[in-house]
């Protein structure tokens, strides 16, 4: 419960000084959205890893390890 938070802060500045789409983000993104299923958030957390795969597939491709990586999360 104490890394939502800080997972949540991490994202904003993740995107703010890198971008939405930039892998560092989206994996930053994919910690949160752990974070969130495991506080039984399941709703928000698999909507955060369905953008996080969506978000990998348009700036990577579909057969990158990151947004298979994301896929398999």
């Amino acid at each position: 419960e104490k890394a939502v938070p800080l997972f949540e802060d991490a994202v904003r500045r993740s995107e703010r000084k890198l971008g939405p789409t930039h892998p560092h983000t989206l994996a930053t993104v994919q910690n949160l959205a752990g974070a969130y299923l495991r506080t039984g958030e399941t709703n928000k957390g698999c909507r955060l890893l369905e953008d996080a795969v969506e978000r990998f597939r348009s700036k990577l491709g579909a057969d990158h390890p990151y947004t298979l990586t994301a896929l398999h999360n």
